[in-house]
């Protein structure tokens, strides 16, 4: 949610409290400074350098991005052009990028589809998924 956060995380890593390749939520909830309390506002700088501080503190980690309200767009995007995941869907928003409510999540989804398109990037199967968060059926 702010770089705080990344510096919890580094002091959890010290103490041998994270696994090797630790999975991370980037986390970008603020619609703007001052609302919401330790929440860094969902902007494409905010993401840059929260995914700064991941890579320089967390080289083999792996996340997920997503923003709030319409902001969270850009921060999609920027996630997917810089080769990261993404999260997205009416618990962030419920507008498409141009404003107009969406139909549904699967409208969100698809959109990122189509950007993750854009930049030669196919979406995770669900066994993919699994592979990459560490999150394995019992």
């Amino acid at each position: 949610m702010d770089l705080g956060f990344v510096n919890n995380a580094a002091i959890l890593r010290d103490a041998g409290l994270l696994p090797e390749r630790p999975w991370f939520l980037l986390e970008l909830d603020s619609p703007g400074y001052g609302f919401g309390s330790q929440v860094a506002p969902a902007t494409i700088t905010n993401y840059d350098a929260l995914a700064a501080a991941l890579r320089s503190q967390f080289p083999a980690a792996t996340w997920a991005a997503h923003g709030n309200g319409r902001a969270m767009f850009d921060v999609i995007w920027r996630a997917i052009a810089t080769g990261a995941h993404v999260r997205v869907g009416f618990e962030d928003g419920v507008f498409m990028p141009d404003g107009r409510l969406a139909t549904d999540n699967a409208q969100q989804v698809r959109w990122a589809v189509e950007v993750a398109a854009e930049f030669k990037r196919v979406p995770a199967t669900s066994a993919e998924a699994r592979e990459i968060t560490g999150c394995q059926p019992d």
